[in-house]
């Protein structure tokens, strides 16, 4: 963990990708890792996914607030854990450095975001479209965007993220509705599933995703089809891990 000598004012207002650290709980270091974006330009500022230290497990949603106007104050809750800190630069690069406090139990903890992808690793900042098929024209379903902090791994054949819609009209008084996304990766061919949290509304939702793991002009990207069986729609998608 970086020591607070180490540590100085953040310039970014976005950055996204796979986030490593630890957290000191009880005088015991645990290992903590997640696939994070922070951007101050969106709502919610903080949206993310939890991985097992030792590969992915389920995954929980990561959600929380940036304000880079405040000494950039960073809150985000996961797995019902309450990380409260800053957004600094360390010796290692970008950082989150504060108090975990989970289950009434607190921790000093450093998460550093990952600069460069481990081999066989593409995480971050995935965005793009997903379309109804033109079978489906007369039910006026709209093409909506893909936002993912999305993480692919080749080495160990896995794929975990999440996200949000921010304009969600389905839950009444949640306009914005998170989701988990959890699949595999094997040879270049990706299948994921989309899962919302939990409501009466969204009770046995669920969008399933089948493509390919592509790169074009340096670029990579996760192009296939698409579909939401309880719905009854089906499409294809296409999106881009983009820098920010």
């Amino acid at each position: 963990m970086a020591s607070s000598s180490t540590l100085r004012t953040n310039p970014h207002r976005a950055v996204s990708g796979l986030w490593k650290g630890s957290v000191l709980l009880e005088g015991t270091a645990q290992p903590i890792r997640c696939a994070m974006t922070v951007d101050a330009d969106q709502h919610p500022t903080v949206c993310g996914v939890t991985l097992a230290a030792d590969g992915v497990g389920a995954p929980g949603i990561v959600v929380g607030t940036y304000e880079p106007e405040k000494e950039h104050k960073l809150t985000l809750r996961a797995h019902g854990n309450v990380f409260a800190g800053k957004l600094v630069q360390s010796d290692e690069g970008t950082a989150f450095a504060g108090t975990l406090t989970s289950r009434g139990v607190s921790g000093a903890f450093t998460l550093t975001h990952q600069s460069e992808d481990p081999p066989g690793v593409h995480a971050g900042h995935w965005m793009g479209t997903s379309t109804p098929d033109p079978s489906l024209a007369a039910f006026c379903i709209p093409v909506n965007p893909i936002s993912w902090c999305l993480y692919v791994s080749t080495a160990d054949e896995t794929v975990a993220g999440g996200g949000y819609f921010n304009d969600a009209g389905d839950v009444p008084g949640c306009p914005v509705l998170l989701f988990t996304l959890q699949g595999s990766c094997n040879d270049g061919k990706v299948t994921l599933r989309k899962v919302y949290e939990a409501s009466a509304e969204t009770e046995g939702y669920s969008i399933d995703y089948t493509g390919d793991l592509i790169e074009e002009d340096g670029s990579i990207g996760l192009k296939g089809t698409w579909r939401n069986e309880k719905g009854g729609s089906f499409g294809s998608f296409e999106c881009w891990k983009k820098k920010l």
